[in-house]
Parts: C-alpha cells; sequence; structure tokens
C-alpha cells in the first residue's frame, strides 16, 4: 500500500467489551479477532505511513440478539418500545 493510505474497519468490540453471556462464544470470538487483526496490522503498516484503524459505533438495539438472553420475551418488549414511542 502507498504512503499515506488508510484502512479503517468497522466492528462492535464495544458493545460486547465486557458482556459475557451463553451462546455467544462465536460472536465474541470475532469481535476480539477483530480488534487483533487491527492492531497487528497497524503495527506492520504503521511504520510504511499506512494508517489502520477500527470504529465501533455504539450498541443499538438488535432483536436476533436480545432473544437468546434467558428470560427476554419479545412481546414485553415490543410493548415497551411502543410505550416510549407513544409517550413522546
Amino acid at each position: 500500500m502507498a504512503r499515506g493510505s488508510h484502512i479503517i474497519f468497522v466492528s462492535t468490540t464495544l458493545t460486547t467489551a465486557s458482556t459475557v453471556l451463553p451462546g455467544y462464544l462465536l460472536y465474541n470470538s470475532t469481535k476480539g479477532a477483530v480488534e487483533q487483526m487491527t492492531r497487528v496490522i497497524s503495527k506492520d503498516l504503521g511504520r510504511k505511513g499506512v494508517l489502520v484503524n477500527a470504529v465501533a459505533p455504539g450498541p443499538v438495539s438488535i432483536i436476533v440478539l436480545l432473544l437468546r438472553i434467558p428470560g427476554f420475551h419479545l412481546l414485553e418488549f415490543s410493548r415497551m418500545q411502543h410505550s416510549m414511542i407513544h409517550s413522546r
């Protein structure tokens, strides 16, 4: 890569950094892999003037992930969301 090039990974590592739930092994492992890959590539290419970074947006509500949480009920969640939207 040419000097001054940029590599930017988009990841959600910050949302799972401190969350440990059953059934999330592969999800959390891949997030950790992206973080480490960013660090290693940054060290390797940084000497050549290439910027490598990862952008980690804040948490978002993802129903598929919520459904894996023990005790989570979609109907209750839907009612809560509905009341929050209509109470504004």
